[in-house]
């Protein structure tokens, strides 16, 4: 049973109506917990006959409740059934709470980084997209990269919508020259239009004893072969690596097509020649 479907019929009732941006909801909800889904003129409605029953008040049902009340606010209405454990889970974010519902403030970002981080499925898209927002600092357009797996490899991983990189893992040693090891990732990659990926290590690699002997890989957003690391063994007391091994992680960055242009000389800044810590 979807505690998060639960949350979305307790706090809205057993006949649901849903706009177009919703539909998702609608079907998921359909799906995990059964009853009609309709068209009704411009809108679907879902029902049921009765309340389902909630084995357990957990992040999820709070996910749902919040959801079904709508974007106007980071509110979460009470369920007066499930009022005491809904304030028991809430509680580390500090919320207001009043005779309709609980007021998140401070720590409102906290709380929607906990609802929607690490769910991949039970959520409304259209809060989801909210928060991919408010990761970015503007409105995001949904995108994604493409890949592909030769035998043996494992796809590209990632806990959390947040984390910078997506994992990959080392599966094939290529070759061994002295203390440099190259390794295949057996990925290929394409970025979407105007990205590209740099490719760094894991900061749990200084664990193994090995550094990545490019520093940052650059992987074009043209380039189509697998995705191959070399490293560096610079501690010798240190065993080879077992395989599949996670070390390495893709970062989007973007691609700016700037052009460069040859000049006689250049403007006269504050710093001019100053470096390797002429700053202090």
């Amino acid at each position: 049973m979807s505690s998060w479907a639960c949350g979305w019929v307790y706090a809205k009732g057993l006949r649901i109506e849903f706009e177009d941006r919703f539909l998702d909801v609608a079907v998921k909800l359909h799906s995990f917990l059964g009853g009609k889904l309709e068209k009704e003129r411009s809108s679907f409605v879902f029902s049921l006959p009765s309340y389902p029953e909630v084995k357990e008040v957990d992040l999820p049902f709070i996910r749902g409740v919040f959801e079904a009340w709508g974007s106007k606010t980071l509110f979460i209405p009470i369920v007066k059934e499930f009022s005491r454990e809904m304030e028991e889970l809430l509680s580390p974010f500090s919320p207001v709470k009043t005779d309709i519902g609980f007021f998140v403030t401070d720590k409102a970002e906290l709380l929607i980084h906990v609802l929607y981080d690490e769910e991949t499925e039970e959520r409304s898209e259209f809060f989801f997209e909210k928060f991919l927002s408010m990761l970015v600092g503007r409105v995001w357009e949904r995108k994604a990269f493409k890949f592909s797996l030769e035998e043996g490899a494992l796809p590209p991983f990632k806990k959390r919508v947040s984390d910078s990189g997506w994992d990959l893992h080392l599966v094939k040693l290529i070759k061994k020259e002295g203390n440099l090891y190259f390794f295949d990732t057996g990925v290929r990659v394409s970025p979407p239009p105007g990205f590209y990926f740099d490719l760094v290590p894991r900061s749990s690699i200084y664990k193994s004893g090995f550094i990545l002997a490019n520093s940052v890989g650059i992987i074009d957003m043209t380039y189509r072969g697998t995705i191959k690391v070399p490293l560096v063994k610079l501690d010798p007391e240190k065993p080879d690596p077992e395989l599949p091994w996670r070390a390495v992680q893709l970062i989007p960055r973007r691609f700016y097509p700037l052009e460069a242009e040859e000049v006689s000389s250049l403007d006269q800044t504050l710093r001019g020649e100053g470096g390797f810590g002429s700053t202090g």
